[in-house]
């Protein structure tokens, strides 16, 4: 099973090697059977086998992020999620339903088994980052990617001389690398959360599917609907009230998948580096807005529907 071939099918995801991804997935058949898988138009790629802790609490210590001071009551524009277990990842079933409805089971296989699963107490945005608020980190520091030429030429890509499209204040910012949301996180003193933290935020203990609930609404996400017409766009953070978490965490399913500060550890014992991103986006359908959903990324990746939010440990 391929983890950065199983992202170019499920995305369109432009990454620094240069490489373009090929068609969007299409619907299961009616037998349940996926379609055929489309392949990137370049390049080789590797097939390590699904693991149950990937993404959880088996990311390595020395990739965490350094503990920030330590605040003394909620931060604004953050919640607090207290410590406690949570249900992570979905049982066989859950999978099977998935992928009958869209790509096939292989496609949510990494989100196997579903466990319980402890988090510490943690802080994490009511919303992802917008714009504006990285507009305010690039004014503040002067802050530019210092990779390759396709990093540089990619960043931001839909601004024009430092700004933002007009009317998009409030939209999550897009076009960032794994590299680039760590570097604001860090100076807004926070970090990227974990893959277990973000779950845990966007579903609460009892293992719902989705931020609301087990039944998905697309009034409550800006998803793409197959066989309808949809948004083809990001909406401003908070446009979906009805979509909360149970902790009053805003657009977890939809609008922008988002970073967490998690790498692969399959993918870091051969050297790679693949991060771990969540909560599906406007181009995404609803199976991949689940709150267990993994898609995965070379942590060099960006896209117009990738997006991230700040967390902070007490």
């Amino acid at each position: 099973m391929f983890r950065i071939g199983f992202l170019i099918l499920v995305e369109l995801f432009p990454l620094f090697s240069g490489r373009m991804s090929a068609e969007e997935p299409q619907p299961a058949s009616p037998a349940g059977q996926p379609q055929a898988a489309s392949e990137a138009s370049s390049g080789s790629q590797t097939q390590p086998q699904a693991s149950p802790k990937a993404g959880g609490d088996a990311v390595s210590e020395e990739k965490k992020s350094e503990p920030n001071p330590k605040p003394t009551s909620v931060p604004e524009g953050m919640v607090l999620v207290p410590a406690g277990n949570f249900l992570m990842g979905s049982t066989d079933e859950q999978v099977r339903q998935a992928g009958a409805r869209y790509g096939g089971e292989y496609v949510y296989a990494f989100e196997k088994p579903q466990r319980p699963v402890h988090v510490d107490a943690f802080f994490i945005d009511i919303h992802p980052v917008t714009n504006q608020q990285f507009k305010e980190f690039l004014d503040a520091t002067g802050y530019r990617p210092l990779g390759n030429r396709y990093q540089r030429m990619w960043f931001l890509r839909h601004w024009s001389d430092g700004i933002y499209p007009p009317g998009k204040a409030e939209h999550p910012v897009t076009y960032v690398t794994w590299s680039d949301a760590k570097a604001y996180a860090e100076w807004r003193k926070k970090r990227l959360p974990t893959e277990p933290e973000w779950e845990k935020a966007a579903r609460g203990g009892d293992g719902r599917l989705w931020p609301w609930g087990n039944d998905f609404d697309n009034e409550k996400a800006n998803v793409r609907i197959w066989g309808q017409e949809h948004l083809a766009d990001t909406t401003p953070v908070g446009s979906y009230p009805a979509g909360r978490s149970p902790f009053g965490c805003l657009d977890m399913a939809g609008n922008v998948f988002e970073w967490t500060g998690d790498l692969d550890p399959e993918e870091l014992k051969k050297g790679g580096e693949v991060a771990i991103l969540k909560g599906g986006s406007w181009k995404s359908y609803d199976t991949y807005a689940r709150c267990a959903f993994r898609q995965f990324a070379e942590s060099a990746g960006f896209g117009p529907h990738i997006g991230f939010r700040c967390a902070l440990s007490p």
